[in-house]
């Protein structure tokens, strides 16, 4: 496998070779940019599978180059960086397509964690786009009686919002394809899409399986992790072993 490609945005020279060090020993290919015309070019060159981008640069600041970058269209993950953060210009990072933000002075662990996290959903966001092309999976509802124009109906209201929705109904009833076409049919219908079959995990597993594990090679992410961004189908609450 090829290395992943990092592209770091950074307007001071020792933070962006520091940064660039640290990634090359864990087998990075690092491109570095000490501003916004520079970072346009290496962007434009190969787009990167990972953007660290710092938010105060002299010239052009990195939200605003952000939000350039994603109304093109697909966006690979940006971190962003500052050592002047508030509350505020995080949420406005976020909001403008970031994957996750950091304080500088810059953590070496939490640095490799994060970039480490942002690399597998994206990964998985991916895999779940071939695996529905690969399968010509259909969740539209076949069918035209009331039951069934009702159902469509509930889950084109439901799906845009941001609640839990329980899905119940006899085996064979097809709650797994209801749940995929609330999936499809949400704002987040392009993120990953994982079911995590309850009944089939150990109790004193469930923590782990779901919410992830530090180790002393790093983090294993749980379910509630690979589905960031996308659907998490909880199959099976009834049976869950508690």
């Amino acid at each position: 496998m090829s290395a992943k490609h990092i592209l770091v945005v950074d307007d001071e020279p020792d933070i962006r070779q520091v940064v660039a060090d640290i990634l090359d020993d864990e087998g990075y290919q690092v491109t570095l940019a000490g501003n916004a015309v520079q970072a346009e070019a290496a962007y434009n060159t190969g787009q990167p599978d990972l953007i660290l981008l710092d938010i105060w640069m002299p010239d052009v600041d990195g939200i605003t180059l952000l939000q350039r970058w994603a109304d093109r269209g697909a966006l690979p993950p940006v971190i962003m960086m500052s050592g002047h953060g508030t509350v505020d210009s995080a949420v406005e990072a976020l909001h403008s397509g970031a994957e996750d933000f950091l304080e500088k002075p810059l953590s070496t662990a939490r640095l490799l964690v994060t970039i480490a996290k942002a690399l597998e959903t994206r990964q998985l966001k991916i895999e779940n786009s071939l695996l529905r092309d690969q399968s010509g999976f259909n969740s539209t509802l076949v069918g035209h009686s009331p039951l069934i124009r009702t159902l469509r109906d509930d889950i084109q209201r439901v799906a845009p919002t941001l609640s839990w929705i329980m899905v119940n109904g006899e085996a064979g009833a097809g709650k797994g394809v209801t749940s995929r076409a609330i999936h499809q049919h949400s704002t987040r219908g392009s993120g990953p899409y994982v079911e995590a079959n309850l009944a089939a995990i150990p109790s004193e597993n469930i923590a782990t399986e779901l919410f992830g594990r530090e180790t002393g090679n790093g983090l294993t992410p749980g379910h509630f992790e690979k589905a960031n961004g996308g659907t998490l189908v909880l199959d099976e609450v009834g049976d869950l072993d508690l």
